[in-house]
């Protein structure tokens, strides 16, 4: 017995060794792949460590073939090539020719000794290089470049820019840490600069920059080059200027998004949304100066050889509605679980899926069950929803956001009820986009302004049973994305004639079908229109001169609802309304207004360009919000210089003349949108850019992106080659756009179509007369059963110069709530038999000056069936003001067959009935 028991445990250890007891076997590691493509040119090795063929591949044309399928040519000494692997027998940089079908291209392979603990990717000091001539395989893009006694200068001091660019087998690149002896010879003026650039393709690059005065707030920048364009997202100030007769060692390390950017060993600048682009060359630029280089090295410890995670879509690729609302809303919606998401993939979709994510990064089903990992419901969407999380725990905001990050996902959102939550996301990326959620609607709409700003989040999310038209302009008006989550189908409809710019609903597909049904043109939100310096009629025939105050009160007067001006710190620190530098051209007298005291500039006449015979002068800043105070007006105030103290003062005197509410605060540089989110992070901001836009939608939105959400604010955006398409895919993606300075009627309709959040114009005479918007006394009514009396519903017109004409005519019927109320065709509410509430809304057609038509509607109107005593009703007389104007008499609905926007009722077009005047014929 004993020597069976001893068989058996002896079997049993056995099974329990190799795995036949249990599954406990263990799988090899796959051995690593070493990849090619038209991109990645280059591969690192071991030095002596043969590469069998079979590890080698190529990604070209969408195919993956092998070192086996494709011809390797021409090898460089050091590099050993047989049929079955390659084998670099020495360190160093080796090349081999490699061809596959149409395809001949260099690649590189970097080796290294076992031993070493990185790759010495370039190296050189110049010291062997003839004077006036460039190290071999360097490219000198523009410009002058040369050595001379061992050091390389970059000459764009007499013109710019100058560029050269290091040997190409770097290009293939991604991580890896850069550092050169570096100084400015000579300089233009102190703003020049030079630069180290990375990941380089024409026109599209990272740069380290370093100005000669680079102890100005933008002395030293992270910079990006889109399209030719500047996008610069952090800027700092270094100890000291640049001394033409001192050495400063550069230093730079870029690790997939992550970049660092240090001078003598101190960390001046860190950004960590470098994912704009992944390759590209290594160089050298001067603009505006003489730079000059040496003890070049480029290096990559053995910790950066790693690769990605799976790589997704940087941004999402949204469904979008074929409809006639202008700029819907986009549209939201919580996981349900993996069968529901899969149907969206197969059709029609939500633009964004609100994820259920635990602390182990897995995703929850709405039952509460794990759906998956989070990598596998990402990689299951694939890029075709922007993802979000809906949470109030900081810590797994923070890893949903770092998370996303090493996917190089841009697009996703963090939603909160908690301000903290939101910051905490963005320390750790700053592309979450945060939406602050708001269950309780205070008194003061300007508290949601100020709570939103001050999260850093990109929108709000409202209540849509608490919400109306109103409220929502209010907001917009100041820069603030408005979401609202609706909870039934009844405020579905709230939210959509709210004019909302995205809607949270449990049913996205029933909400798309909505959209789908409608094919008239219609606008549900204003498209406001914005007195660029205050001017109304071009530059030389409006009622005054840029910027003054006069003229901008006559903008308001012809019914500006935003007036634009810029602002300047004074050399007594006074703020001081002016655009230019100096004011030489527009003033009598040329003075720099940083060198000059307020009380001299105030003094100063402006030109009377428009020969009106009037004396204007500079204004004052104070003097500007004194005089709009009291009015239904919002400033936008565009800061001109990069300045912290400006932002300073600009704050203080909002507080002291208690205007905060009234004031947007626009700009150029990133860097006084940075400032202010600590001085005063309350305010809504919009950045002033151009350049962005691309014929790509994908990289036009990777651009903004990557240039508004960081600093959190809106895209003021020069406005050539904006589409309707780029406005809704950033619609999408709660990023208003207000398109700058737009003066031709052509221009204006097209964006005006496009349902952008506002257009800046010097020309706001040219719509004064055309429809802006219904309104509404009251959007409320009670009809009582018991004590029933007929009442008509009236409402009125107002044009963008603010005149009123009355509105008169049928109501469109959302929902009922089986009142069985009936309304005449002259807005009279005459009989209904049940309790409950009904909903109404209308929509009227405009026309631009050259007969262009479009519609705009209404707010909802709420009627409450009751039954009870007869309460205190307010019903509209039966007074009608008359217009101001002999243009208009009186405005009237016709009921016409067919749809209303959400399939409710008949469908109504107001048409004007016009006073005929001498001379008309009809």
């Amino acid at each position: 017995m004993k020597k069976i028991t001893t068989i058996f445990l002896t079997l049993l250890s056995m099974f329990t060794i190799f795995g036949l007891l249990g599954v406990q076997t263990v799988k090899a590691a796959e051995p690593k792949k070493y990849i090619f493509s038209t991109e990645r040119t280059t591969i690192l090795v071991n030095t002596n460590e043969a590469i069998s063929r079979n590890n080698i591949e190529l990604h070209f044309g969408g195919q993956v073939v092998t070192a086996n399928e494709f011809n390797i040519a021409a090898p460089t000494a050091g590099l050993e090539v047989t049929a079955t692997h390659i084998k670099a027998t020495s360190n160093g940089t080796h090349r081999f020719l490699l061809q596959h079908q149409s395809l001949n291209m260099y690649v590189y392979v970097i080796s290294k000794s076992a031993a070493a603990n990185e790759y010495l990717l370039y190296e050189e000091n110049y010291d062997g290089i003839t004077n006036g001539q460039l190290p071999e395989g360097y490219q000198l893009v523009s410009g002058k470049a040369h050595v001379l006694n061992g050091k390389l200068i970059v000459d764009a001091v007499a013109a710019s820019p100058a560029i050269v660019l290091l040997p190409e087998h770097l290009k293939g690149l991604t991580n890896y840490i850069i550092e050169t002896d570096f100084t400015i010879k000579e300089a233009k003026e102190a703003t020049r600069w030079a630069s180290v650039m990375f990941r380089y393709a024409p026109k599209n690059y990272f740069q380290m920059a370093i100005r000669q005065g680079a102890t100005a707030n933008n002395g030293i920048e992270f910079a990006k080059s889109i399209n030719n364009a500047w996008n610069v997202p952090v800027t700092a100030s270094y100890k000291e200027n640049i001394d033409a007769n001192k050495s400063y060692r550069l230093k730079i390390e870029v690790f997939q998004n992550k970049v660092k950017e240090y001078i003598n060993d101190e960390l001046i600048i860190e950004y960590n949304q470098a994912i704009d682009y992944e390759r590209g060359f290594i160089g050298m630029q001067a603009n505006g100066s003489i730079a000059v280089y040496d003890n070049f090295k480029v290096r990559m410890p053995v910790e950066y050889d790693v690769e990605p995670k799976v790589k997704l879509p940087n941004v999402a690729d949204v469904y979008e509605p074929v409809t006639g609302i202008v700029n819907p809303p986009t549209t939201l919606t919580r996981f349900k679980d993996k069968a529901t998401l899969n149907t969206y993939l197969a059709g029609k979709r939500p633009a964004t899926l609100i994820l259920n994510v635990n602390n182990d990064l897995q995703v929850l089903d709405s039952s509460g069950n794990v759906a998956g990992s989070l990598e596998e419901i990402l990689v299951l969407m694939n890029g075709k929803m922007i993802p979000a999380i809906e949470t109030e725990d900081a810590a797994l905001a923070r890893l949903f956001g770092t998370t996303l990050l090493e996917y190089q996902i841009m697009d996703f959102f963090v939603i909160s009820k908690t301000p903290e939550v939101i910051l905490a996301a963005r320390e750790d990326n700053e592309m979450a986009r945060g939406i602050l959620k708001i269950n309780e609607i205070p008194e003061n709409l300007h508290d949601i302004r100020s709570a939103t700003n001050s999260a850093q989040a990109i929108a709000t999310l409202l209540p849509a049973g608490l919400i109306d038209k109103k409220m929502v302009n209010y907001l917009q008006h100041r820069l603030v994305t408005v979401f609202a989550e609706a909870k039934s189908n009844l405020e579905l409809d709230l939210a959509l004639f709210s004019g909302v710019n995205g809607i949270l609903t449990d049913k996205p597909i029933d909400l798309i079908n909505k959209y789908e049904a409608v094919t008239e043109k219609t606008h549900i939100r204003e498209v406001f229109f914005i007195a660029h310096r205050g001017l109304h009629n071009g530059y030389n025939n409006s009622l005054g001169p840029e910027n003054s105050l006069e003229v901008s009160l006559a903008a308001y007067e012809r019914g500006a609802k935003i007036i634009e001006i810029d602002i300047h710190l004074t050399k007594d620190k006074q703020l001081v309304v002016m655009h230019d530098n100096t004011t030489n051209r527009t003033a009598e007298f040329d003075f720099t207004v940083a060198s000059t005291d307020l009380e001299w500039l105030v003094a100063t006449k402006l030109k009377d360009v428009s020969n009106t015979g009037r004396e204007f002068k500079i204004p004052s800043f104070a003097d500007f919000l004194d005089a709009f105070k009291d009015k239904d007006v919002v400033l936008f105030v565009e800061v001109k210089p990069t300045n912290a103290e400006l932002m300073q003062k600009l704050h203080e005197l909002l507080i002291e003349k208690d205007m905060y509410e009234k004031v947007v605060v626009i700009m150029f540089g990133a860097q006084n949108a940075i400032t202010q989110k600590t001085v005063s992070p309350e305010m809504s901001n919009g950045h002033l850019v151009s350049g962005l836009i691309t014929d790509n939608k994908e990289r036009t939105l990777l651009n903004v992106l990557s240039d508004v959400v960081p600093i959190k604010t809106t895209f003021n955006t020069q406005y050539g080659g904006l589409t309707s398409e780029i406005v809704r895919a950033l619609t999408h993606r709660g990023v208003t756009i207000w398109p700058w300075t737009v003066d031709a009627l052509q221009d204006m309709k097209h964006l005006y179509e496009a349902g952008v959040g506002g257009i800046t114009t010097n020309n706001f005479d040219l719509i004064k007369d055309s429809w802006l918007l219904i309104e509404f006394e009251r959007t409320s009514y009670e009809y009582n059963l018991k004590t029933p009396q007929a009442f008509r519903i009236e409402g009125k017109l107002r044009t963008h110069d603010q005149e009123e004409y009355p509105l008169v005519g049928n109501l469109i019927l959302i929902d009922d709530g089986g009142t069985g109320i009936e309304i005449n065709n002259q807005g009279e509410v005459v009989k209904a038999t049940n309790p409950g509430v009904a909903y109404f809304y209308t929509k009227v057609m405009g026309e631009f000056p050259d007969g262009t038509t479009y519609q705009i509607t209404s707010d909802v109107i709420k009627i409450t069936v009751v039954s009870g005593e007869a309460p205190d009703i307010e019903t509209p007389g039966d007074d009608t003001p008359t217009p101001s104007k002999n243009k208009v008499g009186l405005i009237i609905g016709l009921t016409l067959g067919g749809l209303a926007v959400v399939g409710g009722g008949a469908a109504l077009t107001f048409f004007l009935i016009r006073k005929k005047n001498k001379g008309d014929n009809y």
